[in-house]
């Protein structure tokens, strides 16, 4: 039985592909899960200060909770998932490569953006019982975080165009549909980064961004779906020199 367990773990293991498929579909979990059942009663820009800190008071362990599990899922799972589709979206040569490498970075930049952007209300989570922090520390802290939120869609959308773009060139890889929803996604998160133009969070702007947003969540898992069920890698077509 040992002889015969060693192959299989190593079967699995050369199906690399499908290893970013079920890392996109623990992200797109863990992620529903944190942001939309765990955070998703966060308070907005404009309540007051009396309900910021009694929903930073009472539900603190929650939200924090939260905030470590998205921490599981762009720090591990999303970013397996990104090196791994660039592997294959770079399969192509050429602009389809380039691209691909263009995702990646996006998509790393946009894992940044949001652990950086998550350190506000991590502290009022942390602090809003303090007596020592006032209300326009807590009012600080809010706006910082809902600017900051806001731009994370530029990385968001960039990563979403790059690949559509590569998917819609390529037409290989992955089906062009699929391409066309990132570019929709894409389009829609570029749209939504400018709502603090207006400085309506739930304003037409904004809501596009919402679109953008859902548009990414389908879009990694439909890719993530595709990639575990695929049963060949890609064929990498690399040119003379390339070293990794």
């Amino acid at each position: 039985m040992t002889r015969q367990a060693a192959p299989r773990t190593a079967d699995m293991w050369d199906q690399w592909w499908r290893i970013g498929g079920i890392c996109g579909l623990a992200w797109a979990i863990l992620f529903i899960v944190a942001a939309f059942i765990l955070q998703g009663d966060s308070p907005s820009r404009d309540d007051s200060i009396e309900e910021i800190r009694q929903y930073f008071t009472e539900d603190d362990s929650v939200y924090l909770l939260g905030d470590y599990l998205l921490a599981f899922a762009f720090g591990l799972f999303f970013l397996v998932y990104l090196v791994i589709l660039r592997r294959v979206l770079s399969a192509i040569d050429g602009w389809p490569a380039i691209l691909a490498t263009v995702a990646l970075f996006a998509g790393a930049l946009t894992i940044i953006w949001g652990a950086i952007a998550g350190f506000f209300w991590g502290a009022l989570a942390l602090g809003a019982s303090n007596p020592e922090i006032d209300d326009s520390a807590v009012r600080t802290l809010m706006e910082i975080d809902t600017y900051a939120f806001a731009g994370l869609q530029f990385p968001l959308g960039v990563f979403l165009g790059a690949a559509g773009l590569n998917i819609l060139l390529s037409g290989t890889l992955f089906p062009r549909w699929l391409g066309i929803i990132a570019l929709v996604a894409a389009i829609g998160a570029l749209i939504g980064a400018a709502w603090p133009i207006d400085g309506d969070d739930e304003g037409v702007i904004a809501s596009i961004g919402l679109i953008g947003l859902l548009g990414a969540l389908v879009f990694v898992v439909i890719s993530s779906v595709l990639l575990l069920i695929r049963p060949e890698p890609p064929l990498v077509v690399e040119p003379p020199g390339r070293a990794y």
